[in-house]
């Protein structure tokens, strides 16, 4: 049972992730790819879901993949150490990391989770699931947050919470 509720919290962060990449994605404009991409839309992701959707073999295919991965790996970046930890629980590199005692270098964590982010905005593109539920999320989020006086952070915290490759900066100076 606990392990299902973690699982279900890490699945909540991957689809929060799926929802911010999209929007990434909507928001570049096709043109920015590259000059000979071929497309009847205005931007990467609308171009992405339909050329996924024809199942065609398309010159396109590298293209969109380089710069999802791109946009997949930035959005690691801004993961705290923990939160990479946590998220790499349910890759394919954990499953293949079975057995050990450690975690494996923060690096080979962080592709593998990119990797996985890229796996579940593929399978969004195919089948929709996560949009319209991103979108219902976001709009009630929106609404608690215009009444909610606390702060998302204690007053003591002036920033959010580093990310892996600040804590990684950290350790190397501690050195």
């Amino acid at each position: 049972m606990f392990e299902d509720r973690v699982r279900y919290i890490i699945e909540e962060k991957f689809v929060d992730l799926v929802g911010n990449v999209i929007d990434e994605l909507r928001n570049l404009p096709i043109q920015s790819l590259q000059e000979n991409t071929h497309s009847p839309f205005d931007n990467v992701w609308d171009s992405f879901v339909d050329q996924l959707q024809q199942e065609d073999d398309n010159p396109d295919d590298s293209v969109f993949t380089n710069a999802i991965t791109g946009i997949c790996q930035q959005s690691v970046e801004t993961l705290s150490f923990t939160e990479l930890k946590l998220l790499w629980l349910i890759t394919e590199g954990c499953l293949a990391w079975q057995g050990e005692d450690v975690f494996p270098e923060i690096e080979k964590i962080a592709q593998d989770v990119a990797e996985e982010l890229f796996s579940w905005i593929e399978q969004e593109a195919e089948e929709p699931e996560f949009d319209d539920e991103y979108e219902e999320a976001e709009y009630e989020e929106d609404d608690s947050e215009e009444f909610d006086d606390e702060p998302e952070y204690e007053e003591e915290y002036d920033e959010y919470p580093p990310t892996y490759y600040q804590e990684e900066q950290v350790k190397k100076t501690r050195h």
